[in-house]
């Protein structure tokens, strides 16, 4: 099973659904090149949306997915207007939250529970929140 699926036809918002599987490093390797390749086709700032797990995967997988993460961020470096992830388990908002405290962020990253939360920060992050006013 992939690991994620990456849907880019609401670009500039990059959105990202994740399966409910720990995956191995390659399926994290293939899910970060698919995501790469299909943002070399495009230009301009972005936004990503994921939706979170429910389910939490191992300490090996969030540090290889964090490398990666760093390495897509630094490749792509000032297209990124940031991050809004969908969690609706408010443990895991809680636990990101907290790494986050700890895990200085180079990027805006926005922890909400549904899509009327994603959406307001999607706006935000996009600067269209400014131009409606």
């Amino acid at each position: 099973m992939k690991y994620g699926t990456v849907d880019m036809s609401q670009y500039p918002v990059v959105v990202l659904r994740m399966n409910e599987v720990d995956p191995t490093p390659e399926e994290i390797d293939e899910f970060f090149d698919e995501l790469e390749n299909e943002l070399e086709k495009r230009e301009g700032h972005y936004v990503s949306k994921v939706y979170g797990q429910k389910n939490f995967v191992s300490s090996e997988t969030r540090v290889r997915m964090g490398k990666r993460s760093n390495a897509m961020n630094e490749k792509f470096k000032g297209r990124s207007r940031g991050t809004v992830v969908i969690q609706q388990s408010a443990i895991a908002r809680m636990m990101i939250k907290g790494i986050m405290i700890v895990i200085k962020q180079k990027l805006p990253l926005k922890i909400v529970s549904n899509e009327r939360e994603a959406e307001k920060a999607l706006n935000e992050l996009l600067g269209l929140e400014m131009a409606k006013a």
